[in-house]
């Protein structure tokens, strides 16, 4: 039966937006609201989807930055995805605007000001019943979950380390904020207890299989696995991620280099540069890989584990762990009420079945060294 309060998707006419709107007009019985900043384009978008699901996805026009306009879109939702960047107080605006409709909230962005409302509105969080879920796409969002399962299959994990690759000439100016705001955060590895800084010249060949092969790559950080060796036994954990194309390794370098994240205009540089050279200078294959390779014990033995996801199309990629995660959501497999990273909340085994279900590819090999 069809839910009577839908799920409100802002930048739902995005390609992240339309892909999640997709798949759960497929998996779930939900109608969809596709909310944007033009109420012609949402409209026009909704019109497309109808013709398959009729009379299942609606429009409306919505400005993040309007408290007004929000609580007008939320009023009567169950859930609201965000699919767009923050800037300025919308984080601020979402997030209350969610807590005034008490409805669930997810997101697929990495901005920093999202966790500082998070934390200024814990207590009153824990005074409703609402989920909120953070980072909840394919990376950021499930190496903290993978790296769950891990500890599942291996009783202490010596190493662990999580792999990214991303290629699509065509990211919008959303996806490059984040991805340009993230190169500017200094990378930090964990050792027996600690995180430090990784050293500047820190790197590895990481093997992603087909068709991409070995490829260098750099530490990173990600917030989401910041808490967890804390409570899960990990000895040593690194994140890396690949390059996109020498061009754009080389912007990236000098833009981190130079500290041009310190200013609103360096960082639109940063921005209008990785556009320019992601689309200039990227060449097939096209895709996204995410993995995470474990060594460690199991029942006394020597035991080594590796997951592999992987999907041609970026932006598929990002809705298909964003819909899985709104599957638990549904079925109430999430206690309430919740806040926190997407990785951390949901139930590993069934998640990744999901994912496969939805199209994912998730390949696992594990076995005694």
């Amino acid at each position: 039966m069809q839910s009577q309060h839908p799920i409100i998707i802002l930048g739902g006419t995005g390609r992240a937006g339309r892909a999640i709107a997709t798949l759960l007009l497929e998996h779930a019985p939900v109608a969809v609201v596709l909310a944007g900043r033009s109420r012609e384009r949402a409209q026009a978008a909704a019109d497309q989807l109808n013709r398959t699901v009729p009379d299942r996805v609606s429009a409306v026009q919505v400005d993040v930055t309007d408290p007004a306009s929000l609580r007008a879109a939320f009023t009567g939702c169950r859930l609201v995805i965000v699919c767009v960047p923050f800037t300025d107080h919308a984080a601020q605006h979402v997030i209350t605007a969610a807590l005034d409709a008490g409805i669930d909230y997810i997101d697929i962005n990495t901005d920093a000001a999202k966790h500082r409302v998070f934390a200024q509105y814990a207590s009153r969080m824990q005074q409703g019943r609402s989920v909120l879920l953070t980072e909840a796409g394919i990376i950021p969002g499930c190496p903290a979950l993978l790296l769950r399962q891990a500890a599942q299959e291996c009783e202490h994990l010596d190493e662990v380390t999580v792999g990214s690759l991303m290629r699509d000439p065509q990211m919008p100016r959303g996806s490059a904020a984040d991805i340009v705001a993230h190169a500017g955060t200094p990378a930090q590895r964990y050792q027996d207890g600690q995180w430090r800084q990784a050293g500047p010249f820190a790197h590895r060949w990481l093997d992603f299989g087909p068709p991409f092969g070995k490829r260098f790559t750099v530490p990173v950080t990600l917030p989401e696995l910041h808490a967890l060796p804390d409570t899960l036994p990990v000895r040593r954990l690194v994140v890396y991620q690949a390059g996109f194309n020498p061009v754009l390794n080389l912007v990236l370098l000098l833009w981190k280099l130079l500290g041009l994240s310190r200013s609103a205009r360096g960082r639109r540089w940063g921005i209008d540069l990785f556009l320019w050279a992601n689309r200039r200078f990227s060449s097939p294959p096209y895709g996204i890989v995410v993995l995470l390779e474990a060594t460690g014990q199991r029942a006394g033995t020597a035991h080594t584990w590796r997951v592999v996801l992987r999907h041609t199309d970026v932006y598929v990629a990002t809705a298909i762990p964003v819909v899985a995660g709104v599957l638990q959501l549904l079925d109430e497999r999430i206690a309430r009420p919740q806040q926190g990273f997407l990785g951390h909340l949901v139930e590993p085994e069934r998640f990744l079945t999901d994912c496969e279900r939805l199209g994912l590819r998730v390949d696992i090999t594990g076995s005694p060294r």
